[in-house]
């Protein structure tokens, strides 16, 4: 149960701040409580969704790639995806098997603490340097013939160091134009 103070900023306001003082393009679904925005990085453009939980005091935060596995390709997907999240320190892929929509997930439970802008701002740089790192291997996986187990092997080794955040520069959010999906579903009811 929360214990937010009514004059303390909202989760949500706090991201809503946070993009608009780095000078992010975005729009807030007020109904659903969830702000989109993006960022184009040097491999691939990724859609990113804010889902507040006021409530329970976790911030979640979606990377939704372009393209979907194939029906005839998910268990290789599902390999490679199992592989990367293996090696990662925070956050992991998601793939929906009814669809084959392909996510990045990172989330954090601040109950009893602060979430501060610095949080938000490595919950969105980690996000985005670890896709740009394993899209091109996963889109291998997806649409060529790349072996799952080589693939995730190869995008670990070509930059093992980018969870210092040093690649940051490989992602520019203000390239990125929005395409505001208009359906009411949420990020997680995809799943």
């Amino acid at each position: 149960m929360s214990d937010h103070s009514e004059d303390s900023v909202s989760i949500i306001d706090l991201v809503e701040s946070v993009l608009a003082e780095d000078e992010w393009h975005y729009e807030r679904n007020e109904e659903t409580n969830v702000i989109l925005s993006g960022v184009k990085c040097k491999n691939t453009t990724l859609r990113l969704a804010f889902d507040a939980k006021e409530e329970s005091e976790i911030l979640l935060m979606y990377g939704l790639l372009d393209g979907h596995a194939p029906a005839d390709k998910m268990a290789e997907a599902a390999e490679f995806i199992t592989r990367a999240n293996f090696a990662l320190l925070v956050g992991n892929f998601e793939m929906d098997y009814a669809d084959g929509e392909i996510r990045f997930k990172v989330s954090v439970d601040f109950e009893g603490g602060t979430l501060t802008p610095i949080m938000i701002r490595n919950m969105i740089s980690y996000c985005a340097i670890t896709v740009n790192r394993y899209y091109g291997s996963l889109m291998g996986v997806l649409f060529g013939n790349l072996d799952p187990a080589e693939a995730a092997m190869a995008a670990e080794e070509a930059d093992h160091d980018d969870d210092d955040h040093e690649h940051s520069e490989d992602c520019d959010h203000d390239a990125f134009d929005i395409e505001i999906d208009d359906s009411d579903e949420k990020p997680e009811d995809r799943a």
